[in-house]
C-alpha cells in the first residue's frame, strides 16, 4: 500500500507541471522570472521552474525566430547577444506593453524580439542569420 501511494505520487508530481504548460504561458505568468534572467539574478527554489520555462521559451524563438513566415515576426538576434540581453529585451518591451501580457508569452516575445531586431530573410530559412538594412 504504502509504495503505491509513493508511485502515486511521483506520478502526479510528474503530470502536473505538463498539465500546466498545455494551456500555455501568457506574459503575465513569465515577465519576473524573465526580469531575473535579464538582472543576472540567481534562481530560488521557489522560481526555478519559471526562470527555466522563460530561458527555454527565449532560447527556442531565438532559434526558430529567423524562420517565421510573417515578416513581421521575423528577427535575426545578433549571435553577439547573451541571453540576458535577449531577456531584458523582452522585459523592456513586455513593461511597454503591459495591457496585453494576458496574452501568449511566445507570441509576445517573438514581437520584442522581432521589434528590436527585424531582418529580411525569407521565410522558412534557418541558417545564418543576416540583420535587415
Amino acid at each position: 500500500m504504502r509504495y503505491i501511494i509513493i508511485v502515486g505520487g511521483v506520478i502526479a508530481s510528474l503530470t502536473c507541471p505538463a498539465v500546466a504548460q498545455e494551456r500555455g504561458q501568457s506574459g503575465n505568468d513569465l515577465i519576473e522570472a524573465c526580469r531575473l534572467i535579464a538582472n543576472g539574478a540567481t534562481p530560488t527554489s521557489d522560481n526555478a521552474l519559471q526562470v527555466g520555462f522563460c530561458s527555454g521559451e527565449l532560447e527556442a524563438l531565438n532559434w526558430l525566430a529567423p524562420g517565421v513566415n510573417d515578416g513581421n515576426l521575423r528577427a535575426c538576434v545578433p549571435d553577439s547577444e547573451t541571453p540576458q540581453q535577449i531577456a531584458k529585451v523582452v522585459v523592456d518591451y513586455f513593461d511597454s506593453i503591459r495591457g496585453r501580457l494576458r496574452e501568449p508569452f511566445e507570441g509576445l516575445a517573438l514581437e520584442a524580439l522581432a521589434h528590436t531586431w527585424p531582418c529580411a530573410q525569407q521565410p522558412g530559412w534557418f541558417g545564418k542569420k543576416v540583420p535587415a538594412d
